[in-house]
């Protein structure tokens, strides 16, 4: 649940900043993006509590 929560809060922080910063921060949002995806997918493989 917590990691849910986590991260929802930082996709919304992304979208926060691709409307501050305009189409320049795209590609590092896209980087950052695909780096929390791999970390979602592995930690909900390893997480056996939850």
């Amino acid at each position: 649940m917590f990691w849910t929560i986590f991260f929802v809060c930082i996709a919304l922080w992304m979208l926060g900043l691709a409307v501050a910063f305009g189409p320049g921060v795209a590609p590092l949002l896209l980087i950052l993006g695909s780096i929390l995806a791999l970390m979602n997918f592995v930690f909900r493989r390893t997480s056996f509590g939850e």
